[in-house]
């Protein structure tokens, strides 16, 4: 009998212990990233550790909790990540070189670890069972997707739990900025690309413009039909890659990465450029399956909208493309369509 007794009183005390963990509110980011500070290097110098030098903390990185455990959090996104710890240039390397190299290094390993398509804070993150939900819709701007994660994800990576962890698409550039130099950009997607917390500073240059961007610049996508003010459905990270330029850059590969609706645009891009001896890009974002490598072709050009600089925005050159002018005249309307939306009641206003 006493041992009954006892039995019960610990499973009592897990239960107490269980509850009040999970009514401790997770945290959230009230200050918001808006440009990356970072220390070190040497400019014109590039040295040949600086490429290894790019990877060196990711071991140590990766051994920080990537979100808080034991806490309830706000919503059905799940926990919002750490932020990761600063980082410094190691000596002897060019700053802007070295940090551009760092984000294509941290893309990389996220699309190694073979995440899905989620409406998640977190890309670790797994859902409880009963709140899993599926979406189709993996282009952005689904202010109701909770939780969601792609359907097609769960078919190639399988219905099990890891094909539950995952991450949508200004989730991702957010994540590679804050894992890569600790700078946690606003998730919203419209606030990411035009809001008052967005980083760095808008690119003059349009879709036409390619040669201009640089690896680690965010392009953001309209939603078709989109007019001032400026409704953003996607963002996306420029690599600089060329298509072919690696086996995981084939033609194949990267058209398979695509939704299958917007592959005949892709393909019909691809081979337009082809025959005017223009090189296709490669961009990185979280689509369809999840992060990986995809064509910068079809939809991204067609509903083309602005893209944004944060690594040594000093950087930008002179364009002879209207599209600046076009843009902040979108953003600016942007801001003040966000400013009213502030001050209407927290049900009122849609949230990403």
């Amino acid at each position: 009998m006493e041992s009954k007794t006892k039995t019960v009183l610990m499973l009592i005390f897990f239960l107490i212990m269980e509850n009040t963990c999970d009514s401790i509110k997770c945290p959230d980011f009230k200050n918001f990233c808006t440009e990356i500070k970072i220390s070190g290097g040497t400019e014109k110098a590039y040295a040949d550790t600086c490429t290894k030098d790019t990877v060196a903390d990711f071991e140590d990185r990766d051994k920080l909790e990537q979100f808080p455990k034991g806490c309830r959090p706000a919503d059905k996104w799940g926990p919002k990540p750490i932020q990761y710890p600063t980082t410094t240039v190691p000596e002897g390397c060019d700053s802007g070189r070295w940090q551009r190299n760092r984000v294509l290094a941290v893309i990389k390993k996220i699309v190694a670890m073979k995440l899905n398509y989620c409406h998640h804070h977190a890309p670790n993150w797994v859902p409880p069972k009963k709140d899993r939900k599926t979406t189709t819709d993996t282009t952005g701007g689904n202010a109701n997707a909770a939780g969601q994660c792609s359907e097609e994800g769960l078919k190639i990576h399988g219905d099990r739990d890891r094909a539950w962890k995952g991450i949508d698409c200004t989730h991702y550039t957010s994540f590679v900025y804050n894992y890569a130099f600790g700078c946690y950009l606003v998730t919203l997607t419209g606030d990411q690309a035009c809001g008052p917390n967005a980083a760095g500073k808008i690119l003059p240059y349009g879709h036409d413009d390619q040669d201009k961007f640089l690896p680690g610049d965010l392009i953001f996508i309209a939603k078709k039909g989109s007019a001032v003010p400026l409704q953003v459905s996607h963002g996306i990270i420029w690599t600089g890659y060329k298509m072919g330029s690696r086996k995981e850059f084939a033609e194949e590969h990267l058209i398979e990465n695509m939704p299958e609706s917007q592959r005949p645009a892709v393909v019909k891009y691809i081979e337009e450029r082809k025959k005017a001896g223009k090189d296709v890009y490669v961009i990185s974002d979280s689509h369809n399956a999840g992060p990986n490598y995809r064509p910068f072709a079809g939809w991204y050009i067609n509903a083309f909208s602005h893209a944004r600089r944060l690594i040594n925005p000093a950087t930008i050159l002179p364009s002879t493309s209207n599209n600046l002018n076009f843009v902040n005249n979108k953003c600016e309307n942007s801001k003040a369509k966000a400013n009213n939306l502030l001050k209407k009641p927290v049900a009122e206003v849609s949230t990403q």
